[in-house]
């Protein structure tokens, strides 16, 4: 059953109101609910209070003349579309209407049943193209705003490092500055650091990339978890003296079917974290265990914890928490979203949770079936 067409007729003379209101109760194929005033000043209350398809407009009104009820109609509610109603003396208002955006004009003395109809639907749709069209602009302009951010961000991102080996560079060059063999060492390792990180950013930014182009692909194949995470653990290991790990696994665990890679770089970003955020001397909890259908990993820390307005945002692309409480230097502020996408990409879910006393709780799950 089709849904009733709101109309607003506003014609102040009775005949013509009742030949037009007629003809749309006439209509076998459409119902409509009509709604009349006389006056534009009745019309533009009414438009205060009600929501209409189609208003059928009379080009003179007791109140108005020629395109003068028109312009008052359309600076109030510009979202109605407006068939103007014309006299066989008007039809050049009519013409002039449809350039001030009227959707339609028709001659009383010549309109028939059909052609109500057609120009009703013709209004309806029309109007309904525009409003795609807007918010198809609208998208395109805020896509075009996103890219424009994202290649800002890339290049402030890339400029850090590439600066500093820059810097280390001309300085292991400049013979005034007769540098020890101690500090060659030391300048030759902060530009392996700096060119480390510069590879993460690039893997990063090539990942968000492929993620927003639905490019992102896995190579799974059925995978025991545990030792994934012990890897990662033992890599951090290496560099992370002042933190302690503990592991609790739940026995007989079953293999899941994943991207062993995809699902490290999981864990490095949310292990690498919890490590940016946690105090020194401070343990750092990792848990696995099957819950129903999923297989569940969770990781927790003793740092400061997240606020709840920023445990929805953490997920977006370059999103940053303040600095000053990470005692480690900053990402890219893509690790989160790219592990977000990995993991919805698997069929699991992934969202923080505070960590009692104090910290955080980052859980994902990856389904069985």
């Amino acid at each position: 059953m089709n849904t009733d067409i709101n109309i607003l007729i506003v014609e102040d003379n009775p005949g013509d109101f009742k030949l037009v209101s007629d003809m749309l109760k006439r209509h076998i194929n459409q119902s409509f609910k009509i709604s009349s005033a006389v006056l534009i000043k009745d019309a533009l209350e009414i438009l205060q209070k009600e929501k209409f398809d189609v208003i059928l407009l009379d080009i003179n009104l007791p109140d108005s003349r020629g395109l003068e009820g028109l312009e008052k109609i359309t600076n109030q509610s510009k979202s109605y579309p407006v068939i103007m109603l014309t006299g066989l003396d008007d039809e050049n208002f009519g013409m002039e209407a449809v350039k001030m955006k009227a959707s339609d004009y028709l001659v009383k003395g010549q309109i028939t049943e059909n052609l109500l109809i057609r120009s009703i639907r013709y209004a309806i749709e029309r109007k309904h193209g525009e409003e795609m069209l807007k918010a198809k602009n609208f998208e395109l302009l805020e896509i075009d705003k996103k890219k424009t951010e994202f290649v800002s961000m890339v290049a402030h991102d890339l400029r850090t490092p590439l600066t500093s080996i820059m810097g280390f560079a001309d300085s292991l060059t400049n013979s005034k500055l007769k540098l020890t063999e101690e500090q060659k060492v030391i300048f030759i390792g902060y530009i392996q650091e700096e060119s480390r990180r510069l590879g993460r950013l690039i893997s990063d930014f090539l990942d968000i990339s492929n993620i927003e182009e639905g490019k992102l692909e896995l190579k799974k194949q059925k995978t025991d978890i545990k030792p994934i995470i012990c890897k990662t653990i033992d890599m951090f290991k290496m560099d992370v003296k002042d933190i302690q790990f503990k592991i609790e696994f739940e026995n007989d665990l079953p293999e899941v079917d994943i991207d062993y890679d995809r699902i490290r770089q999981v864990l490095q970003n949310i292990i690498g974290n919890a490590i940016k955020y946690s105090p020194a001397k401070s343990i750092i909890n990792i848990a696995l265990k099957r819950k129903f259908n999923e297989v569940q990993t969770m990781i927790s820390d003793q740092g400061p914890g997240i606020a709840n307005e920023e445990k929805l945002k953490i997920f977006e692309k370059f999103y940053r928490v303040d600095s000053h409480i990470s005692r480690l230097e900053l990402g890219t502020g893509l690790g989160l979203a790219i592990s977000k996408a990995i993991i919805k990409r698997h069929g699991g879910r992934i969202w923080v949770e505070d960590n009692m006393p104090t910290g955080s709780c980052f859980i994902f799950t990856l389904p069985l079936d």
